[in-house]
């Protein structure tokens, strides 16, 4: 997989969920909303279509995840898994305890690449 590195510019919001600014390599960095949890899901997928939709590689913080769950992670999956098949690059951008945590608890860890990513501070 290809190493994503963008520099954050130009700060806008896609649907009021993720926070995102573009990269001076054309890279889309979303910042992930706190919650990415059921209740939130519809909002989150819209965000995470907007971004598969704009084109180019995107890098993930998730430095504000509080929570996350099955529903959450599963779009989260999906996600990576669009950009993988369209040949982009996801890149991961401090990954706290609670988003590492529920994703090895549910077996997701591998297939979203968060098993080897250090935690957030």
């Amino acid at each position: 997989m290809a190493a994503c590195s963008a520099p954050q510019h130009d700060e806008l919001r896609i649907h009021g969920m993720c926070s995102a600014a573009v990269g001076v390599a054309g890279a889309l960095a979303l910042k992930l909303p706190a919650y990415c949890t059921l209740p939130q899901a519809a909002a989150l997928r819209v965000s995470l279509l907007d971004a598969v939709a704009a084109g180019g590689d995107v890098e993930l913080d998730a430095s504000s995840v509080e929570t996350a769950d099955t529903a959450g992670l599963q779009l989260l999956l999906v996600f990576k898994t669009q950009l993988q098949q369209q040949g982009r690059c996801i890149r991961w951008l401090h990954v706290g305890v609670p988003l590492q945590t529920a994703a090895q608890q549910l077996g997701l860890a591998n297939l979203l690449d968060l098993a080897g990513q250090g935690t957030a501070p």
